[in-house]
């Protein structure tokens, strides 16, 4: 999510690679970092669970869009917001010591593009291939333009696009589209390693209040919580990741040092149950604004706080943890199967049935292709790239 941050399985991590958001946004899902004490190790398995429902939510939003009934899930985009809150909390728990310690940025740095770039990349390569198949076969045009080279290389290098591929590719990252939010999801945990160390409670909470009053003012401005996905609406996504990002450090922060630290509590479906019914809850168009703002400042911290007290039984747990692993490289890899799949349903007018059933297939499909390249792509590339890292600080 982004990824988008990114926020993926809560780690017994003993390496230097990143977890994982996003995340959005992104973050919780990689298992090789490094703790400084196996007795800080703690599993969030329910928040790997959430981060994988949101995910879902969003492959379904974009599944029905084709269709013109991605209003039956009113607050799906939400779920950005709900990744980079998660990622401000892992990315704090798997990093602040270590940041204040003898963790370097740079170090960080290259933990952070380590665990998201890779898929990145894999969702890069696909959105073009797709891209340039739309071109020459479906409008018989030339797709390798000097302006789709250009989009191309600013994707690569996760850096905004302006709309130069014309009005019918306005998003802000055209060809991959979920991987606008990895941009504010990279930037938010950079600028958090660089001033971490001035982060102390009074000013976390004076920026807190003034990230809630600007979620609220361009909330009110926009007519609900947007923006950051296209060149037009840049300015949005600074604004949104700001407060839910800093919000899960703070969440952090007062998890660790509670009596119920530990994870005691057992919320059992309440949790995710309550994820779902904030993303899916039809509101007044007037009163949107207010109820999506609500949901960034108050309801998803509270989600975050009781899913990361929360203790699931062993075969909840497993599940979240699934969940958790597949949340990532579903959010950032199934946009070019929608595009598939949307001009299938142009060509052919699918109606009632046919959308249930285009629709579960995007779904699966999506589902099986994330975790493939996981599986085949992905993990082994971090892993290279981690003994690489780690060969290289060494000399």
């Amino acid at each position: 999510m982004g990824d988008h941050s990114n926020v993926g399985r809560q780690q017994t991590l003993t390496s230097v690679t990143d977890r994982g958001n996003k995340a959005t946004s992104q973050d919780t899902d990689d298992r090789r970092e490094k703790r400084p004490a196996s007795s800080e190790r703690q599993h969030f398995a329910t928040l790997d669970g959430l981060r994988g429902i949101a995910a879902i939510v969003v492959v379904i939003f974009h599944d029905l869009s084709p269709f013109d009934l991605d209003s039956l899930i009113p607050h799906a985009p939400l779920a950005v917001d709900f990744f980079f809150c998660l990622s401000g909390f892992v990315v704090a728990y798997a990093y602040e010591k270590r940041l204040l310690g003898t963790m370097s940025f740079t170090d960080f740095v290259a933990v952070r593009i380590i665990r998201l770039y890779p898929l990145i990349l894999a969702g890069l390569l696909l959105g073009a291939a797709v891209f340039v198949l739309r071109a020459e076969l479906l409008h018989h045009e030339f797709a390798f333009t000097p302006n789709f080279f250009i989009v191309l290389i600013l994707e690569a290098l996760s850096l905004p696009c302006p709309p130069i591929l014309g009005e019918a590719w306005p998003v802000l990252m055209p060809i991959d589209p979920p991987a606008w939010s990895l941009f504010f999801e990279f930037l938010a945990s950079f600028l958090f390693a660089a001033f971490v160390s001035r982060l102390s409670k009074s000013v976390t909470t004076i920026l807190l209040i003034f990230g809630a009053i600007i979620v609220f003012g361009q909330a009110g401005i926009l007519g609900g919580v947007r923006g950051g996905n296209s060149w037009a609406a840049l300015w949005g996504g600074f604004g949104r990741v700001f407060f839910p990002f800093l919000c899960g450090v703070f969440l952090y922060r007062n998890w660790k040092i509670s009596p119920a630290g530990g994870g005691k509590a057992k919320c059992s479906l309440i949790v995710p149950i309550s994820l779902v019914v904030l993303l899916l809850c039809p509101v007044p168009s007037s009163a949107n604004w207010i109820y999506e703002s609500l949901a960034v400042v108050v309801g998803f911290p509270l989600i975050i706080r009781a899913g990361a007290l929360d203790a699931p039984g062993p075969r909840m747990t497993s599940f979240y943890l699934f969940l958790g692993r597949l949340s990532y490289p579903l959010y950032i890899l199934h946009y070019p199967l929608i595009r598939i799949f949307g001009s299938f349903a142009r060509a052919h007018d699918i109606h009632s049935i046919g959308i249930i059933l285009l629709s579960a297939a995007e779904l699966l499909s999506a589902v099986g292709l994330s975790l493939l390249i996981l599986k085949f792509y992905d993990e082994p590339v971090r892993a290279w790239l981690t003994r690489r890292w780690r060969s290289l600080r060494a000399t």
